[in-house]
């Protein structure tokens, strides 16, 4: 058995694709994969942040892959092959060479996330020291299914209380949205039990997230009392028309407990589906129970789990 690995090149960028696919628990398309993994030339050129791309071929097929990116401080690996092609040590030469590569740099710690651990990926991990640090609970809603008769009346109890509901794109990029908005995505953020790290600061805020925000404001639903952002809750669509997914669902501290957000979730889905979405997938922290049930009620279906994985290099 000889595999050959050798750089990805720009016309294999539909192999891409298919091994990609073959490792998404919700198939997405060749445009949002460019967009994904900014698959380019210009972009495949940036060893700043692709340090690695390779393919793995085994009789004259690309069965797998191996990258290694860095994002911001942190080094990400993925390594790949193929379902019918497993078992004949080729994820443990694609892992070899993302691990000279990452020694080269002297990186620490390697980190991934991979869907719906099996047997084989378990051993695989045993057996390269691999751990798993967190799991997202993956589910999907399809819209036919939802009704939004139940949270309709919450929203009207919720009016007759004070609250009121907007759009982000009801507002104006002033000082005051962009504070409004950070306290509360800050507090959502850190309360989250998949968060791991320091929150960043308004300045950095206005500088790397605040236009995400606003590029995307018809999409954001908020729930107001008095002037106050109070709960937030958005969608965004992923490749194709009818599919998209759930974005940060959140409420500050003081206002928990009261509904908002299962209201502003359902405002969000019935927009979504205003411009076309069929189906919306999410994905939540194992420890979010809260945000798990309000999911379940509401009638998404459990599809699979999410895994971060990390690899400490410094006792290799």
């Amino acid at each position: 058995m000889k595999l050959e690995i050798r750089k990805f090149e720009i016309d294999d960028i539909s192999s891409l694709w298919e091994l990609m696919n073959a490792f998404e628990y919700v198939p997405i398309s060749i445009e949002l994969h460019r967009q994904k993994y900014q698959f380019d030339e210009q972009i495949a050129q940036r060893e700043d942040e692709y340090l690695a791309l390779f393919a793995g071929i085994f009789e004259e097929r690309i069965v797998g892959f191996c990258r290694l990116e860095k994002i911001k401080t942190l080094f990400i690996a993925q390594v790949g092959v193929i379902p019918e092609a497993r078992g004949k040590g080729l994820g443990t030469t694609l892992l070899a060479v993302v691990l000279e590569l990452a020694r080269a740099q002297n990186v620490e710690k390697l980190y991934c996330q991979v869907d719906n651990l099996v047997v084989h990926d378990k051993k695989f991990l045993d057996k390269h020291g691999i751990k798993t640090s967190k799991r997202n609970i993956l589910s999907k809603l399809e819209i036919t299914n939802f009704s939004p008769v139940e949270y309709q009346l919450l929203e009207q109890q919720l009016l007759l209380k004070g609250y009121s509901f907007a759009y982000l794109a009801d507002f104006q990029d002033t000082a005051e949205t962009r504070e409004n908005l950070y306290q509360l995505v800050r507090q959502s953020v850190e309360d989250d039990a998949g968060f791991d790290g320091e929150f960043e600061t308004l300045e950095e805020f206005n500088d790397r997230i605040w236009q995400i925000y606003w590029n995307a404001r018809d999409f954001w639903c908020f729930a107001l009392y008095r002037s106050s952002f109070v709960a937030l809750a958005g969608t965004r669509l992923v490749g194709v028309s009818t599919l998209w997914e759930t974005q940060l669902t959140g409420v500050a501290r003081n206002h928990r407990g009261l509904g908002l957000a299962q209201v502003v979730k359902m405002k969000s889905i019935l927009n979504s589906w205003e411009y076309g979405a069929e189906t919306i997938k999410t994905g939540n922290d194992s420890g979010n129970l809260a945000m798990i049930a309000i999911n379940f009620k509401m009638g998404f279906v459990h599809t699979g789990d999410r895994y971060s994985l990390e690899l400490s290099l410094q006792r290799l």
